[in-house]
This record gives C-alpha cells, structure tokens and sequence, in this order.
C-alpha cells in the first residue's frame, strides 16, 4: 500500500508492506486453500450496549451495563450493593471509578433540580384543602421548609413527606409545599444525588479529573476538553454504524446513524433502563450470544492493521489515509 503524508506544501509517500491478503468473497469471507474461511479475528462483540447482571457474593443481584465502542475505551456502569450507580473507565484500576450522578453533572446537568428533572416530576402541593395519602406517597421536600417567624427548621430538603409535617406547616400558616415525585423508582435515583458530594458543573468536572489523572492540577478547561476526548470526540471513540444502531434499538432512540459519539440523551436513557432492570423491567442481555457479535470487514482489518503499523503518525496519517480509503472502498464495495 502506498501512503501519502501531505504536511502543508510537503507531501511524502512510502509504500508499507501490509501482509498477505486472500481472495475476498461478496459476502465478507476469504477463500484459503479453496475452501471458504471466516477468520477468527474477524469474530468480535458487537459494538453497542449490553445489558447484564451477576450476583453479589451476598446474594444480591447486581445490574450493569457496557457501553462497547467500535474503538475507544469500553464504559462500564454499575449498582453496588447499596443501589448506588458507578462508572468504570478501567476495572483493573479501580482508582478510575466515579459515580454516575457526578458524570450527569460534569455534560452539563450541574444543579440539583437539573438532575431531579431528569427522572422526577415537581408537584405543588396545596395546603388549603386537606391532603390525602395519594398526595404525599412517595414525596419528598424540594427545599428545606423554615417557619420564617421561629426560624426552626420543620423539614429538610429530600425528608419524605409526611401527616406531622403537613400539621406542622398549616399551624405556621404555609398554604403550599413544593415537592419531587419519586414514585417512579421510589427514591433509588435520589439517593445517588444525595450521595454525591458535588454541586456543579465545574466540581463534577474536578472530581473526574483527579480520579481519571491523580497528580495533574485539576483546571475545568483540562477537564472539559478531557471528558470531551474520552466520549464525545468521534475519532477516539466511535461507536460505528452498528453500535449506533443497536443502542438506538435497545433503548429506543431515533439518533442519526451518523452520530457515531456518545451524547447527553444516549447516558441519559441507559441510566433509565438500568434503573427499570432493578424495579423488575426490561430484559438483560447475554453478551457472549451471537446475536451480540458481528464480523469485522476486510476494510476494517486493513484500517486496524494501519492504526498498529502508525501509532507515532496516527494523527497526522489521518487526513492521508481517510483520503485513500474512502475511494477504495467505492471501488470495492464487497469489502
């Protein structure tokens, strides 16, 4: 293969020998010896998301799920024992772990209410009539209730709802109560809000930068740019059309084909499912079926191949090589 490097006016060119290549058929397999041959490296799991559990070593049954790229780093979100929701960027470092609700933060959902919105509903409740047990089942406080003429604290932010407190507040005269309907997953989603002890967007930023990169000054600018090139930058994690498609299926999306990096709605959905697998909704996946594996292209062979042979001209090569490949794969359309 011949690669060109163009660097402004300069443009170099050097033929690499890539290895020997047998006969390719339409339908993506090889012809060795006569015979028709899939290789075994050709066979991998399928870019897209995977739903599983496992049991605890204390019974428990624990909920994941992976969100698998057709290159970049594999995500791996899950509950521990306590229901509370974690990111794995790589188990064999279990420094690189952080909680859900911090990464929710860190796209862009900083304040509590912008978290809360996402899964809860913001009731009223009026105090002027009596209030029935529907009104207050599975409510909790959206701020902290303070009788402004004693200044005493009656309830603080997140406390359920309850008959006393109702009392309470109609002796100091309130005629309403803002609260958060968790009846949806009864409080599992609050609870990882609580544990969380960030408050912005910035913090959230901070916080993954220290466990992500432990002894670089944590800045918001580093970490932005950082969190943008580990999930929202398509040329270094790209989930292909396959995995496209397939988490458009599992979660019910209608993204374009064309966005081939994660976005706010795809984190967003997959917390949901992953919630509805713990209240008994949904279905788990097996990841090792075939039905979760597909067959990797001669072209996505050779490009792979091209990645190890360059890992120092990677990003350089890119422009040269798209500008190659793209034409031969239109003249090639089997591969």
């Amino acid at each position: 293969m011949t690669f060109r490097l163009k660097n402004g006016e300069e443009v170099c060119e050097e033929t690499v020998y890539m290895g020997e290549i047998p006969v390719n058929t339409e339908s993506g397999s090889f012809v060795i010896n006569g015979a028709e041959r899939v290789v075994v490296s050709q066979l991998h799991r399928s870019p897209g998301i995977c739903f599983e559990q496992a049991t605890h070593a204390n019974g428990t049954t624990i909920y994941s799920f992976r969100l698998i790229p057709d290159h970049g780093s594999w995500v791996e979100v899950q509950f521990d024992t306590n229901n509370i929701i974690h990111i794995y960027l790589d188990r064999q470092h279990r420094r690189r772990k952080f909680l859900a609700v911090t990464f929710l933060r860190a796209i862009g959902f900083g304040a509590n209410d912008d978290l809360l919105n996402i899964f809860y509903k913001f009731e009223k409740i009026s105090l002027k009539n009596p209030v029935t047990d529907d009104q207050i089942a599975h409510r909790v406080l959206k701020e902290d209730i303070i009788d402004v003429d004693s200044q005493a604290i009656l309830g603080r932010r997140y406390d359920p709802v309850t008959r006393s407190l109702i009392k309470q507040m109609v002796a100091a005269k309130f005629d309403a109560v803002d609260a958060v309907d968790v009846s949806w997953d009864e409080g599992v989603f609050l609870r990882n809000v609580q544990k969380d002890t960030t408050n912005s967007e910035e913090d959230a930023l901070k916080e993954i930068f220290k466990k992500l990169r432990p002894g670089d000054p944590p800045t918001v600018n580093n970490a932005r740019q950082m969190l943008k090139n580990l999930f929202f930058d398509p040329r270094r994690f790209d989930l292909g059309r396959v995995g496209r498609y397939k988490i458009n299926q599992k979660l019910g999306l209608k993204r374009d084909k064309e966005l081939r990096a994660l976005d706010n709605e795809d984190v967003v959905e997959a917390l949901r499912y992953l919630i509805m697998l713990l209240r008994g909704k949904g279905m788990v996946d097996d990841i090792d079926h075939l039905g979760s594996r597909r067959l990797r292209t001669v072209g996505e062979l050779v490009e792979n191949q091209c990645r190890v042979a360059w890992p120092a001209r990677s990003a350089r090569c890119a422009n040269a090589w798209c500008s190659w490949i793209q034409p031969w794969k239109r003249s090639h359309p089997s591969a």
